[in-house]
C-alpha cells in the first residue's frame, strides 16, 4: 500500500485491515485496534485476533457472509453489523465491510476491507423503538390504526382506532374485499386498490391519501400507508395505518387558500399550539392554550412561559431549551406543570421545536401543549389504590400474595404469607418457586389430572399455571406447608399478569386461610348427623307406637263391641275382664314409650365418671334373689379400677337387663354361668356380658333381635321391651351393641361405650 493511502486511513475514525488469505497473515491498523480499547502493539497482527474478541454468534454470521462473497465472486457483498467486546468489557458495535481484491483462479487470495463504529447508531435504534412504542400508546389520540393482512392465514386485523375511523361496531368481522369497498366509489377505491395489489405482487411500499366512506355513510379523508413482509419474492403479510386526517387534510386545504384560514385552524387546533421568543414569551398563543391555563390571550401574551412554570420543572425545561439552542438536541418533549390563572396545578405534555432563520440562527420556538391533568389525576389514583390494595394485602394475616416470574421464581412474598408461611421473603425472592409452600402429594395428583385433561405432559411449575396461561380463571383448594412443616387448608386463586401488549410477564397467587372454614363445616356435619340420627330414631319410633297402640286400640274396640252384644251378665263380666287386661297392657306399653321417648330426644345425656367394676357387683347384688334361685355363678371380670364418663342411670339400667337376660335365658342342660368383662384399647372400649345358657338363632330372629316387643323364647316373663330399651340407652351415649350367639351354647353381647 503507497504511504500516501495508509495516511489516508490512518487518520480517518475507520480502522481497516488486509488479509492475505493463503498465507494466513492478516494487517490490523492501528485505528482497528483502539477502536476496541487497545494498543498497536497489544495485538497481533493475525486473523485469530479479530476472532477472539467478536461474539461468537456473530462470527457465524460472518464465516456465512464470507462464503457467499466468494461463492458469487464478489457480487454478494460482503456486509455485517457485528458486536466485539471491548477491553473494558463495553460491547463495540461495529459496521465490517470488505471484498476480495485478488484472486487465483476461483480461489481468493487477498481480501481488504474496514470496520467503523456505529455503537452511537445502535444506542439510537434502539431508543427509536422506544420512542416508536411510545408512538403507538398515542395513536388513539392521533387517531391513527394499525391494520394486517395475514395472506398466509388469510387473515385481516383491524385496531379499536381502525374500528372507530371505519365508525364499525367491535365484533365486525374485517376482510381484504369488505375493507377496500369502504372506500369511495372512483378514483378513491381505484387507487387503493391499485396500490395494494402492487404491493402484495411485488412488496412495493405505499402512502396516500383517499376518501373513506364510514359505516355510518360519513366521508372522510384518511391517509393509509401500507407495507410488505416478504419472504423471498413472496408478500407474505402486508401491514400499516389508517390515520383520520380529514380535520388536517381541510386544515391543509385552507391553508393553501388564505392565511386567515390558517389563522383559524391555529386557533381551533385540538392541543395548545404557541410560538415563544428566545427569552420564553409568549409570542402567538391559540385558544386551547388558553383554555389550559385558564388565561386571556391577552395576559398570556404579557407573560412567559417561566412565569407559569412550576418551580420544581422549571430548570429541567431550561436546560433543555439551553441544549437547543446550542445544536445539541433538535427538540425535547416533556410532562411538567403550570399554574393556571387561579393558581391550581396543571399538567401538560410538552413538545418543543426551534426554528431558525437560513443563516442558522435561532428566531423562536414552536411548542405543543396537551393537557394530561385527567391522565396525571387518574394515575395518581391509580397508584393510591395500589398503594392501598397492597397494604389490605399487607395487612390480612390470613391471606398469602405470592408473585412470580415467568419460570415460576418468587418475586413478591406478602407480609402475610411470612406470617402464614414462616418463610421470611428473602428467604424466597429470586431462589424458590410455589412448590416450596405446596404438599408433594396433591402437586403430583394435580399433575396427573392436569395431564389427562389437556392430553400432554404438565409438570414442574406448570401444574400451578397451566390454566392461567391458557387466560383461564382457576380457584382450588390446596394443602399449605409451613417451614416448620405443620399444614394447613387454602383457597388458592391463580392468575397472569400481562403486560400492555397483553403478554404475560409473571404470575400471581392469593391465597386464603381456610382452616377455620374447615372445622366449622366439620362442626357442621356431627350437627348433621346427628340430627339425621335423632330423625332416623323418631321415624322407627312413630313406626312402633302406630303400630303398638293400633292394635290395642282394636282389641278394645273389639271387646267393647261384643261387651255391647252380650246377652247375659256372665258374658258381660267375662269380656270385663278382658277390658281390664287390655287395659293393663295398654298403660304399660305407654310407660314404656314414655321410656323409649325419654332416651331417643334426650341428646345431652348428663356424664359423670362411673367405675364399671362397682355398677357391676351393685346389679348382681340387686339379682341376687334369682341369681341364688337359679344356683347360676356370675363372675365380675372387670377390673376394680375401670372407668368411663357414662349416664349413671343408663349404666345401672344396661347392666342390670343384660345380667337379668342371662338368668332368665339359663339351660337346664348345665350349671349357668354369667361373666363381665371390659377390655380398653388407643381405638375403642367394650364391655362384655356373656353366658352359657340356650342361645339365640341369629339366623332367624338376627335382625330383629331388639326391636321392640320382640321375644324368641317361650319364657313367659318374656316382653320384648329390654334389649330395646339397651340399645337406645347405648346409642344415645354414642355407642352400639351388637351380639353374638349360638343355639345350646350360650350368648355375648358387646357394648361398644
Amino acid at each position: 500500500m503507497d504511504d500516501i493511502y495508509q495516511v489516508i486511513l490512518e487518520d480517518t475514525l475507520a480502522g481497516y485491515w488486509d488479509w492475505n488469505i493463503p498465507e494466513h497473515t492478516e494487517y490490523l491498523s492501528p485505528t482497528f485496534k483502539a477502536m476496541f480499547g487497545y494498543e498497536d502493539h497489544e495485538l497481533e497482527n493475525k486473523p485469530e485476533t479479530w476472532q477472539e474478541i467478536i461474539f461468537p454468534e456473530d462470527l457465524e454470521k460472518v464465516f456465512a457472509n464470507f462464503d457467499e462473497h466468494v461463492a458469487s465472486k464478489g457480487k454478494v457483498p460482503y456486509r455485517n453489523e457485528v458486536r466485539y467486546r471491548h477491553k473494558n468489557g463495553s460491547v463495540v458495535w461495529v459496521l465490517c465491510t470488505g471484498r476480495v481484491i485478488e484472486w487465483n483462479g476461483e480461489k481468493p487470495v487477498r481480501m481488504v476491507g474496514c470496520h467503523i463504529d456505529i455503537t452511537k447508531r445502535k444506542e439510537a435504534e434502539e431508543q427509536l423503538i422506544y420512542t416508536q412504542n411510545f408512538l403507538n400508546k398515542t395513536a388513539q389520540t392521533a387517531k391513527i390504526g394499525p391494520w394486517e393482512v395475514d395472506l398466509v392465514k388469510n387473515k385481516v386485523t383491524w385496531s379499536e382506532v381502525t374500528r372507530t375511523i371505519h365508525e364499525v361496531d367491535a365484533d365486525f368481522e374485517p376482510s381484504v374485499e369488505g375493507g377496500l369497498k369502504f372506500y369511495k366509489r372512483g378514483e378513491s377505491r381505484k387507487k387503493v386498490t391499485e396500490v395494494f395489489t402492487n404491493l402484495v405482487n411485488t412488496g412495493e411500499p405505499f402512502d396516500i391519501e383517499c376518501v373513506l366512506v364510514t359505516d355510518k355513510k360519513n366521508e372522510i379523508w384518511v391517509r393509509v400507508i401500507g407495507q410488505a413482509e416478504m419472504q423471498g419474492e413472496q408478500c407474505i403479510k402486508a401491514y400499516g395505518t389508517i390515520q383520520d386526517i380529514d380535520a388536517q387534510k381541510k386544515v391543509k386545504d385552507e391553508l393553501l387558500q388564505s392565511e386567515h384560514r390558517f389563522r383559524e385552524s391555529f386557533e381551533n387546533s385540538a392541543i395548545g399550539m404557541a410560538l415563544v421568543s428566545l427569552e420564553g414569551k409568549w409570542l402567538k398563543v391559540n385558544k386551547q392554550i388558553c383554555d389550559i391555563v385558564g388565561y386571556t390571550e391577552e395576559e398570556l401574551l404579557k407573560k412567559t412561559f417561566q412565569e407559569i412554570t412550576h418551580p420544581d420543572d422549571l430548570d429541567a425545561d431550561l436546560d433543555h431549551v439551553q441544549e437547543l439552542l446550542e445544536g445539541k438536541i433538535e427538540s425535547y418533549s416533556m410532562e411538567k406543570r403550570y399554574f393556571n390563572r387561579v393558581g391550581d396545578i396543571v399538567w401538560v405534555m410538552l413538545n418543543v421545536s426551534l426554528v431558525r432563520s437560513v443563516d442558522g440562527k435561532p428566531v423562536h420556538f414552536v411548542s405543543q401543549i396537551e393537557d394530561i391533568t385527567r391522565r396525571k389525576d387518574a394515575e395518581e389514583k391509580l397508584k393510591i389504590a395500589n398503594d392501598e390494595l397492597n397494604r389490605l394485602f399487607e395487612a390480612l394475616t390470613h391471606v398469602t400474595v405470592i408473585a412470580t416470574d415467568l419460570e415460576g421464581i418468587i418475586t413478591h412474598f406478602s407480609s402475610g404469607a411470612e406470617k402464614l408461611l414462616g418463610y421470611n421473603a428473602s428467604e424466597v425472592i429470586g431462589k424458590a418457586t410455589p412448590a416450596i409452600v405446596h404438599k408433594e402429594s396433591e402437586v403430583v395428583a394435580r399433575q396427573k389430572e392436569l395431564s389427562e385433561q389437556f392430553g400432554k405432559k404438565v409438570e414442574g411449575f406448570d401444574v400451578f399455571v397451566e390454566l392461567a396461561k391458557q387466560g383461564k380463571y382457576e380457584s382450588r383448594e390446596w394443602t399449605y406447608v409451613r417451614k416448620d412443616g405443620s399444614a394447613f387448608p387454602v383457597q388458592l386463586v391463580v392468575t397472569s399478569i400481562r403486560d400492555d401488549q397483553g403478554n404475560i410477564i409473571g404470575f400471581i397467587g392469593i391465597a386464603t386461610d381456610i382452616s377455620k372454614l374447615k372445622q366449622k363445616e366439620k362442626e357442621l356435619k356431627q350437627t348433621i348427623d346427628v340430627v339425621s340420627e335423632q330423625n332416623t330414631r323418631l321415624y322407627n319410633f312413630a313406626h312402633i307406637v302406630s303400630h303398638n297402640l293400633r292394635s290395642h286400640t282394636g282389641n278394645l274396640s273389639l271387646l267393647l263391641e261384643l261387651y255391647q252384644n252380650a246377652e247375659s251378665g256372665n258374658e258381660k263380666t267375662e269380656m270385663f275382664d278382658h277390658l281390664l287386661a287390655v287395659s293393663n297392657n295398654l298403660n304399660d306399653t305407654i310407660a314404656h314409650l314414655n321410656e323409649v321417648v325419654t332416651i331417643q330426644t334426650n341428646i345431652d345425656q348428663q356424664r359423670t365418671e362411673v367405675n364399671l367394676f362397682e355398677y357391676a357387683e351393685k346389679a348382681i347384688e340387686t339379682l341376687s334373689g334369682d341369681i341364688s334361685h337359679a344356683g347360676v355363678i356370675v363372675k365380675n371380670n372387670i377390673d376394680k379400677n375401670a372407668s368411663v364418663n357414662y349416664n349413671e342411670a343408663y349404666m345401672d339400667s344396661i347392666m342390670l337387663n343384660l345380667i337379668s337376660n342371662a338368668i332368665k335365658y339359663r339351660s337346664k342342660e348345665r350349671e349357668p354361668v354369667v361373666e363381665l368383662d371390659f377390655n380398653i384399647s388407643s381405638k375403642e372400649a367394650i364391655l362384655s356380658v356373656r353366658d352359657n345358657g340356650i342361645g339365640i338363632d341369629l339366623e332367624k330372629h338376627g335382625d330383629k333381635l331388639f326391636g321392640m316387643y320382640k321375644t324368641f323364647h317361650n319364657n313367659e316373663d318374656a316382653k320384648g321391651i329390654g334389649l330395646f330399651i339397651t340399645k337406645s340407652q347405648i346409642e344415645a351415649m354414642g355407642g352400639k351393641i351388637d351380639v353374638q350367639s349360638e343355639l345350646n351354647k350360650g350368648t355375648q353381647f358387646n357394648i361398644y361405650l
